[in-house]
């Protein structure tokens, strides 16, 4: 799943590269830094890659037809085939007790509420459910929110400790969704300087 930021990156960059005027030098010194960003970051998502192939076979799976290991071959980098659809549990914190939490399943421009509950005496709440194909949801409080990629399995969510929202824990690919976001920023921080 990481080879969709790569894309990206490469075409921000490559809009970087055709715009803007001015001096000739300075336009050659900021197209060799964005060059290099790129190649770092097509070198960072190139070595997830590696450490993630290198994790999944390492780690300790039931024996398997030479027809499942073949499928399970096929799925993107970074995913794990079996682990897409089935059952989900976000279990989480939020700061105050009776504190609404809601999940939102996201759309192109819009949201759809799927489910809401109550956080009990210590600000714990739980969602689980079936999920047939992973996507981009949300879980959100009147206060604060946090996008996760929702796919089978154990999601945690607990407030950040540094003040910046929610921490989402136990998806790995929320976490590539936090990094791409986190690089989509900086490279529209200096679309705006051009």
């Amino acid at each position: 799943m990481r080879i969709i930021p790569a894309i990206l990156f490469s075409v921000i960059l490559a809009s970087c590269n055709g715009q803007g005027s001015g001096n000739s030098s300075s336009n050659d010194t900021n197209n060799q830094d964005q060059a290099q960003e790129q190649k770092d970051a097509q070198q960072v998502s190139s070595n997830d890659a590696v450490k993630r192939s290198q994790a999944e076979s390492n780690s300790q799976q039931p024996k398997q037809s030479n027809n499942q290991k073949q499928e399970n071959n096929t799925a993107p980098a970074g995913s794990k085939s079996s682990s897409q659809s089935g059952d989900f549990t976000i279990e989480g914190q939020v700061n105050n007790a009776n504190t609404e939490v809601m999940l939102d399943k996201m759309g192109i421009g819009n949201s759809s509420l799927l489910e809401s509950t109550v956080s009990d005496e210590n600000g714990n709440f739980e969602f689980s459910g079936t999920i047939d194909v992973p996507g981009l949801y949300r879980v959100r409080t009147p206060n604060n929110g946090a996008q996760i990629v929702l796919t089978a399995g154990k999601i945690k969510i607990k407030p950040d400790p540094n003040g910046q929202g929610l921490k989402v824990t136990g998806s790995d690919d929320t976490e590539y969704l936090r990094e791409f976001y986190f690089t989509m920023k900086k490279y529209d921080r200096k679309i705006k300087q051009l």
